[in-house]
């Protein structure tokens, strides 16, 4: 096994980009003044090549703003496939996950993909988004769990921090019901505000905030009279 950090693995696929490109800058000026060269490396497999460790780097870098306690790596290979099987244990904000899975990169095609993505998470955030995770780990979509990650964290903090705000600012009329709920007592109504997170596309996180006036009947019952929907 071998432990690796992310700066590290950052700095060690771009050195191969740039040995790539090197090479493929020398093939091309070989052809160019008609000199001897290894006809078995051609520019598109160099390309090719390229364009993985780029995606590689992108994945590594999606990771930066996490605290990992842990990132670890096995290699193997299997003829003309190398497998890098990765566990990577994090936390952003308040959530706390591990990722197990594994990437295989053609040494034909220089093409790489993760197979087998396993997710683990804070049991908060799973039940939330436990559709959208079980999804992007049967699609093995790294990237989009990190995002969904980061939306998710950053919408959940802002969203403690405002009814925090307001149960503090005003606690004679406004009560915090639950997570996503709050009563605010105004005159002769109550009003409702509700604030959920709803998931566009792959894995953009945003929220669905509703304001209702809820007013009570003549028997007493109350009876929702109008609302109002926000969504960023």
């Amino acid at each position: 096994m071998m432990a690796a950090s992310l700066e590290e693995s950052v700095n060690s696929l771009q050195d191969r980009i740039a040995a790539l490109e090197e090479e493929n800058n020398l093939l091309k000026n070989a052809k160019q003044k008609h000199l001897p060269y290894h006809e078995d490396k051609e520019d598109s497999e160099t390309h090719k090549t390229i364009e993985s460790l780029q995606q590689q780097v992108a994945i590594l870098r999606d990771l930066s703003p996490f605290r990992f306690s842990g990132l670890s790596e096995v290699l193997s290979q299997d003829g003309l496939t190398v497998n890098i099987r990765k566990t990577i244990e994090g936390r952003y904000r308040d959530v706390q996950f591990q990722l197990k899975f594994l990437m295989q990169e053609s040494l034909n095609t220089g093409e790489s993909h993760v197979t087998d993505l396993s997710i683990a998470a804070s049991d908060v955030f799973t039940t939330d988004l436990m559709e959208h995770i079980e999804r992007m780990s049967a699609q093995g979509n790294v990237q989009g769990f990190l995002h969904l990650v980061k939306g998710y964290s950053r919408w959940t903090e802002a969203k403690t921090q405002t009814f925090k705000h307001f149960t503090a600012e005003y606690p004679n009329i406004v009560m915090q019901v639950d997570t996503n709920l709050l009563n605010i007592k105004a005159n002769n109504c109550t009003l409702v505000l509700t604030w959920n997170l709803e998931v566009e596309g792959e894995s953009s996180v945003v929220p669905d905030i509703r304001l209702e006036v809820v007013v009570p009947e003549s028997g007493g019952n109350l009876t929702h009279i109008a609302a109002a929907t926000s969504e960023e």
